[in-house]
């Protein structure tokens, strides 16, 4: 739903301003999670999710279209599946660190309670909202706007 919307935003404020209320969301939607570890519920889990998906379907889009107008027309199919793979790769390294942090902390662990899941899924949370606030510093460096829509926008 925030993907198909994000458009109309980054044409109306720009990417840079949509990037950072999407990573907004996915900042807060980052906390609920990591402080709900301790006494999971859904009632709890699923509008953090939701909050999570509002914040990736805003920054998506722009982030994309910032790459492509950034080169000419003779570049942008590079460009796009340069961002594409670099997704995919990030994607894949990403969920390895993840579940290399969980499992470091499960085999750690002699006790068979749920005390240590709960330690390594807070890890595991943690790095992510880590993972957010370090998407939060690149947002900034992004262009706000495309170069022929500078004198629009503003």
């Amino acid at each position: 739903m925030a993907a198909s919307y994000s458009g109309r935003f980054y044409l109306k404020i720009g990417f840079q301003k949509t990037v950072l209320m999407g990573v907004g969301f996915l900042i807060l939607g980052s906390v609920i999670l990591w402080t709900t570890v301790s006494s999971p519920n859904l009632f709890e889990i699923l509008p953090a999710c939701l909050i999570m998906g509002l914040g990736f379907g805003l920054a998506a889009t722009p982030i994309i279209v910032a790459a492509q107008a950034s080169v000419g027309w003779g570049e942008r199919g590079v460009v796009t599946g340069t961002n594409q793979f670099s997704r995919a790769i990030g994607s894949s390294v990403g969920v390895a660190i993840f579940g290399a942090l969980a499992n470091t902390v499960l085999a750690r662990s002699a006790n068979h309670s749920a005390l240590p899941l709960e330690a390594a899924v807070s890890r595991v949370f943690l790095a992510i909202l880590v993972v957010v606030v370090l998407t939060l510093t690149a947002a900034f460096f992004m262009p706000e706007t495309a170069p022929d829509q500078a004198d629009e926008i503003r």
